[in-house]
């Protein structure tokens, strides 16, 4: 199977350097918790669930990360808002590019800086600015947005291999 390139109007070209990344132009995804053949387009990185995730993630940490001692505003604070914009930034910058590899770099850029917002939570944690309860749910809702984005990255690398996605 060729490597594929958008030509003018939309339609795809073969070209030995350069597959265009069908997922991220206009893929079929099933809705959360929806049968097979319930599928929606996606036409724009907002549609990704994986995006949307880690936009409510962001919001969330910004308005932790304002509430953090004024201390902290340029250290930590900062740290963790720019962690934050860095998840969604590279989604969306990943779902411009026009190659499958690209779009995987991103995604990998965006799943690195939800780790690091698990660390800056550590810190927070561990310099009492956050609770116990408010840690294990700000955690896990990192966790959970790292768990789509891994599927998001599976998902790209099977259509990089003109695979179907898993049912």
């Amino acid at each position: 199977m060729g490597n594929r390139k958008m030509g003018i109007g939309g339609e795809t070209s073969v070209d030995p350097e350069i597959r265009e990344v069908e997922a991220a132009w206009d893929v079929l995804v099933r809705e959360p918790g929806a049968a097979w053949g319930r599928e929606r387009r996606i036409q724009s990185f907002e549609d990704l669930d994986v995006w949307q995730e880690c936009r409510a993630l962001r919001r969330a940490l910004t308005q932790l990360a304002r509430g953090l001692p004024s201390d902290e505003k340029f250290r930590l604070s900062d740290q963790i808002i720019r962690a934050a914009r860095s998840a969604t930034s590279n989604i969306a910058e990943g779902y411009g590019r026009f190659t499958y590899k690209d779009n995987i770099h991103f995604c990998r850029q965006s799943r690195g800086s939800l780790y690091e917002l698990i660390d800056h939570l550590t810190i927070c944690l561990d310099e009492r600015y956050l609770a116990d309860e408010d840690f294990r749910r700000y955690r896990s809702q990192c966790q959970g947005a790292i768990r789509l984005l891994n599927g998001y990255i599976r998902f790209l690398n099977r259509q990089s291999q003109g695979q179907p996605p898993n049912p």
